[in-house]
């Protein structure tokens, strides 16, 4: 067997030689074959090698130099000196070995573009790392590294830099001098206050600072920055934002914000779309929130709100709202868990203002019952008695009336027809629904479904031909098994609602999802993710499945 498996390894080798890529991932490999070094050998010495067989497929004027490098996942403890006789190599993966060090032949490689080093037993980046001038992508994650030397500034190529999970208590002075850097990922380290060079970060437009131990963080003037991630910590306030004008993504639950500065609202008015502030100590939310123009989700869970700004009622473009947790004396819990669509409505007709009011109804379309609108109760009423059909097509309806819905009464709906409406969303009803007709795949203005405590015992097919559909909720059903191809085919879903369900585990496919910014797993006897890594919320869970995708 180690002799078949030497045979394929040579083979491998061979072909590289005409490919410039060679690719000996997952071989069980101790140490690097010899043959490796010698690779880019010149005619001279290739019949040295083993596995050049004479052929004519072996024309030495076809060979080109090896270019990339993969040699991950084997059990390598060192890599050796013959790794500088590659002179040309611009990408090198050694990750998922169980290496120690930075080897010096590494700082020999100086068309290196991209490194990756993650998953070994590293504790250090090395002075000499100013060497690899043209190195575009560092990848050091999952390691025990505790210093990173200031000379890793000089890197003027670098534009992605992956550090978490490792035990960094800083970064260089210097770090923000990395002016190139578009991607950095420092999560889950030990880091309690970032360097004063940050500001200098121009091109960021990804930070990642989940899981460290910051008190505060200083970031502004990144006018490029899009994506903030900086869940627990222990924030008690948030940066001003000053001259952040393309941030649309903050995620800063499990902090102890107390409130959010109005000055916050003022500098982001025109790019924030995702504001994620669950799990701190919020007490109140001022109505200045509505300012933020673009705002879709808002997340505000398992904080201590007492009241919402009805102004938010009015909000054009919010799509999900999300208050669990909260000691609301406001809001009846019923409400909230109706949707966004049914709580917006609600806190709209709170506001005193009437001009208000009547603009916003005036934009929603609404307007008074269509002629015919009696005689049409009557039917639905009949066929939901007679066949336990609520029928309500054809109707170029902008939402499901209570007029309809009471005519339906106290009767066992197993079937709904919704088709041939202008529906965005489908306000929740407890039902004993168990599946959905066919035509509703033809809603195409459907943004929101709501769906709970009903008897799904999978999510109904016809809605991955929902092409609009942004918020699913089916949690309190019976879900056993996920569709992750019908999941990842809706390019805008958003939020996917599967608590309290019968699931028992989620594909790992579920994981490429990426267009997904809440996904919910709570109450169900899930083996697979554990309940730790549910509680890290949605990146961590796709995050998660997508590393066992492999397995």
């Amino acid at each position: 067997m180690a002799q078949r498996n030497s045979s394929n390894i040579l083979l491998t080798i061979k072909q590289a030689r005409k490919t410039g890529n060679l690719n000996l991932t997952g071989r069980n490999l101790d140490q690097v074959p010899p043959e490796v070094w010698s690779i880019n050998s010149e005619p001279s010495n290739a019949s040295k090698l083993h596995f050049m067989d004479g052929k004519d497929d072996d024309k030495w004027w076809e060979q080109s130099d090896l270019t990339k490098l993969n040699i991950s996942s084997n059990n390598l403890t060192v890599i050796g000196e013959g790794l500088s006789n590659l002179k040309v190599l611009t990408v090198l993966d050694l990750h998922d070995n169980q290496l120690r060090e930075f080897e010096q032949s590494i700082f020999e490689l100086s068309h290196l573009t991209h490194l990756d080093l993650s998953r070994n037993k590293i504790t250090s980046i090395p002075d000499d790392i100013y060497k690899l001038k043209e190195l575009k992508s560092l990848n050091i994650s999952n390691n025990n590294i505790s210093t990173i030397s200031d000379f890793i500034s000089s890197l003027a190529c670098l534009e992605d830099v992956q550090l978490q999970n490792n035990n960094i208590q800083s970064l260089p002075d210097n770090f923000g001098e990395l002016t190139g850097l578009y991607k950095l990922n420092a999560s889950h380290n030990k880091l309690k206050e970032l360097p004063p060079s940050f500001y200098l970060f121009q091109s960021l437009r990804t930070l990642d600072l989940t899981h460290n131990q910051l008190v505060r963080v200083e970031i502004q003037g990144l006018h490029r920055l899009e994506l903030l991630y900086i869940r627990h910590n222990k924030l008690e306030d948030l940066p001003t934002f000053e001259s952040c004008h393309s941030l649309k993504e903050i995620y800063a639950g499990n902090n102890r914000l107390k409130s959010i500065n109005n000055q916050i609202v003022h500098n982001l008015a025109k790019s924030l779309i995702v504001l994620d502030i669950r799990d701190n100590k919020l007490n109140e939310i001022s109505s200045d929130i509505v300012k933020l123009t673009e705002l879709q989700r808002l997340d505000l869970t398992n904080n201590n709100l007492s009241n919402i700004p009805n102004e938010l009622g009015l909000h054009k473009k919010l799509r999900n709202l999300v208050l669990e947790g909260n000691p609301l004396r406001s809001i009846r819990q019923d409400i909230i868990r109706r949707g966004t669509g049914q709580l917006l409505k609600f806190l709209a007709s709170r506001i005193d203002d009437k001009a208000l009011l009547m603009e916003q109804q005036q934009q929603s379309h609404t307007s008074a019952p269509m002629p015919g609108m009696a005689s049409d109760t009557v039917k639905v009423k009949q066929t939901a008695n007679q066949s336990k059909v609520f029928d309500v097509s054809g109707k170029n309806l902008p939402e499901i009336t209570e007029t309809f819905w009471g005519a339906a009464g106290d009767c066992t709906i197993q079937n709904v027809n919704f088709s041939k409406n202008q529906l965005q969303s489908v306000p929740e009803k407890k039902n004993l629904l168990s599946e959905l007709p066919d035509e509703v795949s033809n809603l195409n203005n459907l943004r929101e479904i709501r769906l709970a405590y009903n008897k799904f015992s999978i999510i109904p097919s016809c809605l991955y031909a929902c092409s609009s559909l942004e918020i699913i909720d089916i949690s309190n059903n019976g879900i056993g098994v996920i569709n992750h191809e019908g999941i990842r085919k809706m390019e805008k879903l958003a939020v996917l609602e599967l608590s309290n369900n019968d699931l028992t585990q989620i594909p790992p496919e579920l994981g490429l999802a990426t267009q997904l910014r809440s996904l919910t797993l709570d109450g169900n006897r899930l083996r697979v993710p554990r309940p730790a890594i549910i509680a890290k919320g949605t990146i961590a869970i796709l995050e998660y499945l997508r590393g066992r995708i492999t397995e």
